[in-house]
């Protein structure tokens, strides 16, 4: 599988972009140089949920991004693939962008799937969202220092310049670490800074510096076309992965990820600009740039529902899913399921490596496609026929999953990225309270609890909290085995009698019933004796 850094991104580039013109769909998957919310809740809107996100990720980056081009070829029946795997980080020019923020968990997590980080740092490829894009165009155009990177070379340079007659030049060997850029960037700042110098490009990690005298520099700055290409060069080089979002955005094709909702909230906030405030107006944003998404898990949890239990894989992540396609029953539920052909030799990559990701997802996307095109809904089975294959049917048989974002463990079953979200599904709301005015032991309880079903724990206070059910079955069962504890009562959850505001509203009402009783009796009183 390729792999693209700062070193072959340039070369590749053209076909990258023919890949993902002429594909059929797009799958992407992405790392991230933190795990940032794992705390789910039945009591979590997505609302909640995007907040909370949105407020933790500001310094976390996808640093490994893989896309994999799915192009369906009607001769052969058959879909090809091809995966690319990039390492991003960002542009090295001024200190806001400049910083990747990394946990301990999720450093661990990459380095047990044998991520290469010294391919990041040395070779990661640069990108800009739309603010920084904008501040890096002022900074060329106003010539200003991007970095402090260039001490060393600036004492070579001055060291030489003291003792050179005009004429005389001097070679000046660039660090091969440095970026394409960096090196465009060199020559600008040693024509600005240093006034009788010019540079001249002599291979691709040499500059070739020379003596020059002030009517000279006046005559070749008045020729400025090649400056002006060499700072649409430092711009196109720093705008780097960017350029690919970009194309994405215009294709507009069907984009493909496997719990997609963290991938689209950092996409977004990498490449494209601030994350909003709102969640609706997030929706919004990110359905205009990629109009159609499918979400894998919500497919797949979808199709479960199709299928018997003895037919269903193992869990609801990706290796599963993919195993289960790939060697298991999947390979059997339905005939005539279609081919996927890809060249790449998958035998020693993990997954939780992007590109490998992408592809399995996409992979994954196909067959579950063709299985919901097979779906007989009045019958409840699967036609087990020929269905003439064609790219139609990829997205007839998804066509209710288009933008269904899969939402774990939360209020609502999934995200619509298009309208207004599913209604929240029914809880059973119990109250928990602490005897005794002693603490509530919430670890415990949760302990016990749910080796019966899962719930989920709201702490009012530290005497009492709510436990979300979503079984209803279960709920009967706990409040039966918790009757008689000692240190805690369990009960189904009234507002009126358990919420301070329930028992305020009843309160207010109790009295304003009880005043016009009395007013009213004070009036039949005054009538009788009159």
């Amino acid at each position: 599988m390729p792999e693209i850094t700062s070193k072959n991104f340039s070369e590749n580039y053209s076909q990258i972009i023919d890949d993902l013109q002429r594909a059929t769909f797009i799958s992407l998957d992405c790392e991230f140089s933190g795990l940032v919310v794992n705390d789910y809740s039945f009591f979590d809107s997505p609302a909640d949920r995007y907040n909370r996100i949105r407020k933790n990720v500001e310094h976390y980056n996808v640093i490994q991004l893989g896309l994999s081009a799915f192009r369906y070829y009607a001769e052969n029946k058959e879909f090809n693939c091809t995966s690319y795997t990039f390492y991003l980080v960002p542009p090295v020019l001024y200190r806001p962008t400049s910083n990747i923020m990394c946990n301990i968990d999720s450093l661990k997590f990459l380095c047990k799937h044998k991520f290469d980080f010294n391919k990041l740092l040395y070779y990661g490829i640069s990108y800009l969202n739309q603010k920084d894009e904008e501040n890096v165009i002022k900074m060329i155009d106003e010539g200003s220092n991007f970095v402090d990177g260039y001490n060393e070379y600036y004492s070579k340079i001055s060291e030489w310049q003291r003792g050179a007659k005009v004429g005389s030049e001097l070679i000046l060997p660039i660090d091969e670490e440095h970026e394409n850029y960096m090196t465009d960037i060199l020559h600008l700042e040693i024509r600005k800074n240093f006034l009788d110098l010019w540079t001249y490009q002599d291979k691709s990690n040499v500059i070739k510096i020379r003596k020059i005298t002030m009517s000279e520099k006046e005559k070749l700055k008045t020729n400025n076309n090649e400056e002006i290409t060499i700072k649409k060069n430092v711009f196109d080089s720093i705008l780097g992965f960017s350029k690919v979002m970009k194309k994405l955005e215009k294709l507009k094709k069907p984009i493909v990820g496997h719990n997609i909702f963290m991938d689209l909230i950092m996409i977004y906030k990498q490449f494209f600009g601030p994350l909003p405030k709102s969640y609706k107006k997030f929706k919004e944003n990110i359905n205009k740039v990629f109009p159609v998404v499918y979400d894998t898990k919500y497919c797949c949890n979808l199709l479960k529902t199709y299928v018997g239990k003895k037919d269903v894989w193992d869990k609801n992540c990706l290796s599963s899913l993919y195993e289960f396609f790939k060697h298991g029953r999947g390979t059997k539920m339905v005939m005539f399921m279609p081919c996927v052909v890809n060249h790449e030799d998958y035998t020693n990559m993990e997954f939780h490596e992007a590109g490998l990701d992408s592809y399995c997802t996409g992979f994954c996307f196909i067959k579950m496609a063709y299985m919901f095109s097979l779906w007989d809904e009045n019958q409840k089975t699967f036609n087990n026929t020929s269905v003439p294959l064609s790219s139609s049917w990829l997205f007839q048989g998804t066509k209710k999953m288009k933008n269904h974002i899969n939402f774990s463990r939360g209020k609502t079953s999934c995200i619509i990225l298009d309208s207004s979200d599913p209604p929240d599904i029914p809880l059973v709301l119990l109250i928990v309270r602490a005897k005794n005015n002693i603490h509530l032991n919430v670890t415990g309880i949760l302990n016990e609890i749910t080796k019966y079903t899962a719930v989920d724990f709201k702490s009012l206070n530290n005497y009492k909290g709510l436990l979300a059910v979503r079984n209803k079955n279960k709920v009967r069962y706990i409040l039966q085995q918790f009757k008689d504890r000692q240190e805690f009562t369990v009960d189904v959850y009234n507002f009126w009698i358990h919420s301070y505001f329930g028992k305020i509203i009843v309160a207010v009402a109790v009295l304003t019933t009880s005043t016009v009783v009395t007013v009213a009796f004070q009036k039949v009183i005054r009538t009788i004796k009159s």
